[in-house]
């Protein structure tokens, strides 16, 4: 009686952690593939110039547009904010 309910307790608890760890693996259609990302140094800007410093700074997450979709996107675990949706919410 005891082993009997020593199998069952061990079977449950071997069910439960295969299905946690089904759980925390994403399906293949789901993964983002492999980016890889060329790093560049930074360039000094001009703090007087916004532009030149979005450029530089900003516009590879949030492209040139400013609507998050820069060339860097790709690589990122979270999509870049639309800078151009927070003058709407004002």
């Amino acid at each position: 009686m005891r082993a009997m309910k020593f199998g069952c307790v061990a079977a449950i608890l071997l069910a439960v952690s295969f299905a946690v760890a089904q759980d925390q693996q994403a399906p293949a259609s789901d993964q983002k593939p492999s980016v890889t990302v060329k790093h560049v140094p930074i360039a000094k800007t001009s703090a007087t110039s916004g532009k030149e410093m979005f450029i530089s700074y900003c516009a590879v997450c949030h492209g040139k547009d400013g609507k998050g979709a820069g060339p860097a996107v790709a690589a990122l675990k979270a999509t870049p904010a639309d800078l151009t949706a927070l003058a709407k919410d004002r």
